[in-house]
């Protein structure tokens, strides 16, 4: 019997595993194959009260929440994931992780999940991002609310996206549940397909108003169409669509029905026709989210191609009538290793693209680079969050923007929609904020005595002369100004009281965003230190024989030095008198001290401020020459030293 029991035992327990192995693989499949929700219950039939379940498996049933954009239960499961101390975790396990949070606004543990991926993984671009701009929800409150934003009547429960301008109408995909290549890849099934539609522009609808809406039958087909752009005159359109060409279902090596650009184009009836695929597909990966430049001859399109940077980047490629140039990946300053996609130009050549690389609010956020800079440069400061309300905490894409009305559109699953994700109409209040990190360090320099001024007042100004900021150097002359590196030139002039202005100019470009300069101001006269007697010319103050003071003959030098500090108000003077060698030294200090204070009562007499003037005397103390005591020496040398200085020593 206990033969029989162990063999039941063992045979039972086999069929278990057996069937629990047969879960994984199909779940795998279902995973691979972009099925996630069922990869999530087949995976979870297997881990569900089990301990020392395969960490690869609770793994994947985080990811599949994570691109099902169910960031509440992708935060479970990565908590999971990440809760076991003795289980190497994948580093972008971590960084999912803190997407997760950001999406259900826990920014402060968010964080901190972010430093654990850094530490994992600290070559990636995303990581330096955060490092960089740590203070990231300061820099999106600085874009914030620049646009009004409203929910349109077309929207279903399903999902809703891919808004696309053509003409006075809107084209947009809809249908159930799917995303493509991890960047909004929903469920492909046959219960419902994604079409393209259009509709008519109404930016200003309520919820409930009726638009009439227009299925594109020449472009749909049995499988899902998404994405599109049609070039200003109407006849040209390119679009998103499964791998399927005359008929054929185009698959990679594991099966998955992948995505392909393809371009239509309009008969003579205005239908459109000759619908083909684009030569730049591929068998293998999925390419889809077209956009095209203002001027038409270059395509924008999202790629998971071989040899990218992350797990879909942005491309572009030039558009030789019916064939094409070289493809070119954006390159460091777009792509992150993250997911980037459905790009859109405006006509100032601005680049709008939804990423999870940059620093966000969670999932997808927009952003914008100029494209002006990507041939310049790969500084990922030049690419800005638009902030919120167009980002939220959920996915936000696929936004578009009429630059001349400043009207456009963006999808998203943000709460409060209709159901899975929504496409919503905006109206761009203000233009965004887009300053670089760098700017201009300088040195307001004094000229006359060659040192580092302090409490000048700098002014930085445009090309126009408008006043951009004003700051004060430092004690040690030094200043900073943060400004636009977008090809700017600048003006910095310097002023302080009893200084000459100052100025100096300077230009920002992408590729020299920061610049260090130096704003020379000359001191006017008076200088502090220098000698009123030899400003104003004066002869000696001559005294009688022993004697201290004030003798009518040299009044009229003094007064000189009376009418200079009238005309000077706020300059200071001491006067320092001195004698020769002859006499004694205690002798010769003390009457020289007694004639400088003389002079300097006099001087007050006359109605001059006493805090402004003062007398001392220093004797034989500072000889000019070699007539020391016991240095025989003629009348003309000692005569040298018989002298009295008017010194500012404030001004």
């Amino acid at each position: 019997m206990k033969k029989y029991i162990s063999l039941l035992l063992v045979v039972l327990s086999t069929g278990q595993l057996i069937a629990q192995s047969s879960k994984v693989e199909k779940g795998d499949r279902s995973y691979k194959a972009y099925d996630y929700q069922k990869a999530i219950d087949l995976y979870k039939d297997q881990v569900e009260g089990e301990v020392g379940t395969e960490n690869e498996v609770i793994e994947k049933i985080a990811n599949a929440y994570y691109f099902n954009a169910d960031f509440v239960n992708a935060e479970e499961w990565y908590r999971k994931l990440t809760s076991n101390a003795s289980v190497d975790v994948n580093p972008e396990a971590y960084y999912r992780f803190s997407q997760s949070l950001k999406a259900n606004k826990k920014y402060s543990e968010a964080d901190k999940w972010m430093d654990t991926f850094i530490k994992s993984k600290p070559a990636d671009s995303r990581g330096k991002r955060f490092v960089e701009i740590r203070n990231y929800l300061e820099k999106i409150a600085e874009n914030s609310g620049r646009f009004t934003i409203e929910s349109q009547s077309f929207n279903t429960k399903f999902n809703d996206f891919g808004p696309s301008f053509y003409g006075d109408k809107l084209l947009f995909s809809s249908g159930r549940a799917l995303i493509g290549f991890q960047v909004k890849k929903h469920l492909w099934n046959n219960a419902s397909l994604y079409d393209i539609y259009e509709v008519s522009q109404e930016l200003t609808d309520t919820l409930g108003k009726k638009r009439k809406i227009k299925k594109l039958k020449e472009i749909n087909t049995k499988l899902h169409e998404s994405t599109s752009v049609v070039t200003k005159d109407g006849s040209t359109m390119y679009f998103t669509r499964n791998n399927l060409y005359k008929g054929e279902v185009g698959k990679d090596t594991i099966g998955n029905i992948l995505l392909k650009l393809f371009k239509a184009t309009k008969n003579d009836r205005g239908k459109w026709d000759n619908i083909m695929p684009l030569p730049f597909n591929g068998e293998t990966f999925s390419t889809g989210h077209p956009a095209l430049s203002d001027d038409e001859k270059t395509l924008y399109f999202t790629s998971d191609r071989p040899g990218g940077i992350g797990a879909a980047d942005i491309y572009r490629v030039a558009i030789k009538g019916d064939s094409y140039g070289d493809i070119e990946n954006l390159g460091p300053t777009v792509n992150t290793e993250g997911r980037e996609s459905f790009p859109f130009l405006t006509k100032s050549n601005k680049l709008f693209f939804a990423s999870d690389g940059f620093y966000g609010l969670g999932g997808l956020d927009v952003f914008m680079v100029d494209v002006n800079t990507l041939d310049t440069t790969s500084d990922t400061k030049l690419v800005y969050n638009v902030g919120e309300p167009i980002n939220s905490p959920k996915d936000d894409f696929g936004f578009i923007i009429n630059e001349d009305t400043n009207k456009g559109y963006v999808a998203s699953n943000r709460a409060g929609g209709m159901g899975g994700d929504d496409i919503y109409g905006f109206t761009r209040t203000k233009m965004l904020v887009t300053k670089c990190d760098g700017g201009i360090s300088g040195l307001a320099f004094e000229t006359h005595f060659q040192k580092p001024l302090p409490g000048a007042t700098l002014v930085l100004k445009n090309s126009e002369g408008e006043e951009i900021a004003t700051t004060v150097s430092d004690s040690q002359g030094k200043f900073t100004f943060d400004a636009s590196c977008a090809n700017e030139d600048y003006v910095i002039e310097g002023t302080k009281a009893g200084h000459e202005k100052g100025t100096t100019s300077c230009s920002l470009t992408v590729a020299e965003s920061t610049k260090e300069v130096q704003v020379d101001l000359l001191e006017l006269p008076p200088y502090e230190g220098d000698d009123v007697a030899k400003i104003l010319n004066l002869r000696p103050i001559y005294f009688s024989l022993n004697k201290s003071f004030i003798r009518k003959s040299e009044e009229p030098e003094l007064t000189k030095v009376l009418n200079y500090m009238r005309e000077n108000p706020t300059v200071k003077i001491e006067i320092r008198s001195h004698t020769d060698s002859r006499g004694s030294d205690p002798y010769n200090l003390k009457l020289s001290d007694r004639r400088a204070k003389s002079t300097a009562q006099w001087i007050i007499d006359q109605g001059i401020a006493a805090d402004r003037i003062s007398g001392k005397g220093f004797g034989e103390t500072q000889l000019k020459n070699e007539c020391k005591n016991g240095v025989r020496c003629s009348d003309a040398k000692h005569e040298e030293n018989r002298r009295s200085e008017f010194i500012i020593v404030s001004k």
